[in-house]
């Protein structure tokens, strides 16, 4: 939101995306297999808005990681708004993204995304959050960004792959400001052959 004499305000940062592996022999894989990558998040509106939840990343089951498939890492979700304030305040970063998969070998949940913090005190400033990492470590969160008096600063997009946008942020009388996209999310598929000796 936009911030008046004596506010300042800082959404969350948006969750990582999961992040899931499985290791499979051929005959455990069919002819064909769907795959589906999962889109980034939408950064929140200028004002008290959430940022939107990133798609799931699917091997194996049906369109839009429907059915069962095989390896799933989920889309994190949104961090929260902030609204114009003269208190002290904290905004929640969204949840990380889940794993799953009928076989995945490993996986690991994707980062919680920061919160985001408004010191409405003597010095109005506030504390833009970072987005959190995905679980495999491929796409980093956005950089928070600090504003101060008089300013303000637009969320920085997450990094491929399955990275969380950072919050925007707004200092004492700053405008508005949007929170930064996610990134998009990736599968990657290798083959092994092996040569009889």
């Amino acid at each position: 939101a936009a911030q008046g004499v004596s506010e300042a305000g800082s959404g969350g940062g948006g969750g990582g995306g999961g992040y899931a592996e499985s290791w499979l022999m051929n005959s455990a894989v069919g002819a064909t297999e769907t795959v589906t990558v999962g889109a980034g998040g939408a950064g929140g509106a200028a004002g008290n808005n959430a940022g939107g939840a990133g798609g799931d990343s699917c091997f194996g089951g049906t369109a839009s990681c429907g059915g069962t498939p095989i390896v799933r890492g989920n889309g994190g979700q949104g961090g929260a708004g902030s609204a114009a304030g003269t208190t002290a305040a904290v905004n929640v970063g969204g949840a990380g993204g889940t794993t799953g998969g009928s076989t995945a070998h490993i996986i690991r949940n994707g980062q919680r995304g920061h919160d985001g913090e408004a010191n409405n005190y003597t010095i109005k400033v506030a504390y833009g959050a970072a987005g959190g990492d995905s679980g495999g470590g491929q796409g980093s969160g956005g950089a928070a960004r600090k504003a101060v008096s008089g300013t303000s600063n637009a969320g920085l997009a997450g990094e491929v792959a399955g990275g969380g946008g950072s919050s925007g942020s707004a200092g004492e009388s700053g405008a508005a400001t949007a929170g930064g996209a996610g990134a998009v999310g990736q599968v990657i598929v290798i083959e092994y052959k092996s040569t009889a000796s």
